[in-house]
């Protein structure tokens, strides 16, 4: 928790009023709603309460909201695929969100001070903002024909030696993948905070509470938030991500701060 706080400190908090802070903890996936929200969603959970309360100890000026980002979408991502799991979803998705809501609740916060956020939405948002930038043209952004299925894959140069893939087209089909998801993600979510908090003149940023497994994604996902020009969040206030990355017990690892250039 302390290395979270002396990060922020370090890259985005002001003295006096702290920022606007968006904690995004208790992740859950749809398909395995049967099992409930699982432990590592729940200690997200609380780690993210626990978090708020030490940044408004640490800033009394600094505003706080939560969010929970929901993958509804039945897709299991690694570095180079996304999969669909075997089973078909199970259970009831509508009482996971019910018990995020209950969490919250049930520690005095504000229904108005959390929010959720749905992957299948933020998969056709973003592919409508991916649409954009190709429309408008990227020097980092190539098209590559793949001869075996005749599918073109979209690609983004994210450094000399790194890839991205964030679309394969077939015919006049086009299909996210994980980068787009997660840019778009906190592309609105930086938006949000500055909705909710009318673009005052304190920075923003997101701590993202999520898995180890999900490193490259989340990662691959700030890496196009910070290039392409149609995913840059709104306002001319600071923007930034913390993703916090966390082991099967739901200790954090060591975390960074990645800038983010608005518009």
């Amino acid at each position: 928790m302390q290395t979270i706080l002396d990060l922020l400190a370090a890259e985005c908090m002001t003295p006096r009023k702290g920022a606007n802070v968006l904690v995004q903890c208790g992740y859950y996936e749809t398909f395995s709603a049967a099992e409930g929200l699982g432990p590592f969603s729940e200690r997200t959970l609380e780690l993210g309460v626990e978090l708020a309360a030490a940044v408004k100890e640490r800033w009394p000026g600094a505003r706080v909201q939560f969010c929970t980002l929901v993958n509804d979408l039945g897709q299991v991502c690694g570095a180079d695929a996304c999969e669909l799991p075997a089973a078909p979803p199970t259970g009831s998705p509508e009482a996971l969100r019910r018990r995020v809501a209950e969490f919250f609740a049930a520690r005095g916060i504000p229904a108005a001070y959390h929010a959720f956020f749905f992957e299948r939405t933020l998969k056709n948002r973003g592919l409508r903002l991916l649409k954009k930038q190709i429309r408008a043209g990227h020097p980092r952004i190539t098209c590559t024909d793949d001869d075996e299925n005749g599918s073109t894959r979209i690609v983004l140069r994210a450094g000399p030696a790194r890839t991205i893939h964030l679309a394969t087209q077939t015919g006049t089909v086009l299909t996210g993948k994980c980068p787009v998801i997660m840019s778009t993600f906190y592309r609105d979510a930086l938006d949000s905070l500055g909705n909710h908090f009318h673009l005052d003149s304190r920075p923003r940023v997101v701590v993202d509470l999520c898995h180890t497994i999900d490193r490259d994604k989340v990662l691959r996902g700030v890496d196009v938030l910070r290039t392409l020009d149609a995913f840059a969040p709104a306002g001319a206030t600071a923007a930034g991500v913390v993703p916090v990355f966390l082991d099967d017990g739901g200790e954090p690892l060591p975390p960074r701060y990645a800038s983010i250039h608005a518009r």
